[in-house]
């Protein structure tokens, strides 16, 4: 090989070891070999100190249902019809009823015409009265519907054409009131069964022993 060429490949050699030096010595190895890699950019961080407002939520309470107006004082009337089981006599029922509560009282009265008016013997006379007090029991005193029971005594007046004749009588009450959802009326509509059994009474009217009372009634209280 010529002179020329040999110097030519030295050159070369010198300039590929002295490329491979330069890069070995820019890389900084630690323990196996391992290199550092550039640091991670730097996190600043802040706080915001001011004080933040604090939010109440504000809601407004449910008002609970509200039950509507009872009166402690009612005016009760409305057609009203009695029987024996000779007929049926058409009369007026009217009454005063006193309570807002469960227990109430009622003062009651009314008038009857004969069940059987063509039978002089009527058991129930020609014309009949009945007075009386309950004491009333509502078994459902809020809302629109009442079942009531009530028991009580009265007098009853039987007329005759031989005259009137006069009993003790107990009172015994199963009925149904619907209260109407007024705020400053209590009015209610009512029916009721009342049975009446009379004590022992005078000859005159000794053949009326018992009988029934079927009525519908309208209620009003301020």
């Amino acid at each position: 090989m010529k002179p020329f060429v040999l110097g030519f490949l030295g050159a070369a050699l010198c300039t590929l070891a002295a490329s491979t030096a330069s890069a070995d010595s820019a890389t900084i190895s630690v323990g196996n070999g391992g290199r550092f890699s550039r640091p991670p950019p730097e996190v600043v961080v802040v706080h915001d100190d001011t004080p933040q407002p604090s939010i109440f939520i504000n809601e407004t309470p449910h008002d609970l249902p509200k039950d509507p107006y009872r009166s402690p004082f009612r005016l009760t009337t409305g057609p009203a019809a009695v029987t024996s089981g000779q007929g049926i006599g058409p009369g007026l029922f009217t009454a005063i009823d006193l309570g807002t509560g469960t227990v109430g009282v009622r003062v009651l009265a009314a008038w009857f015409r004969s069940e059987s008016p063509d039978d002089p013997r009527a058991r129930l006379g020609k014309t009949l009265g009945l007075y009386g007090a309950e004491a009333v029991l509502d078994l459902h005193k809020q809302g629109p519907l009442h079942p009531v029971l009530a028991v009580g005594l009265g007098a009853v007046d039987i007329g005759t054409t031989n005259g009137d004749g006069w009993a003790v009588a107990g009172l015994g009450r199963i009925g149904l009131e619907y209260a109407l959802t007024l705020d400053d009326a209590d009015v209610r509509f009512g029916a009721g069964i009342t049975g009446v059994l009379l004590a022992p009474q005078s000859d005159m009217i000794a053949s009326a022993n018992a009988f029934a009372m079927f009525n519908t009634t309208l209620s009003i209280g301020f």
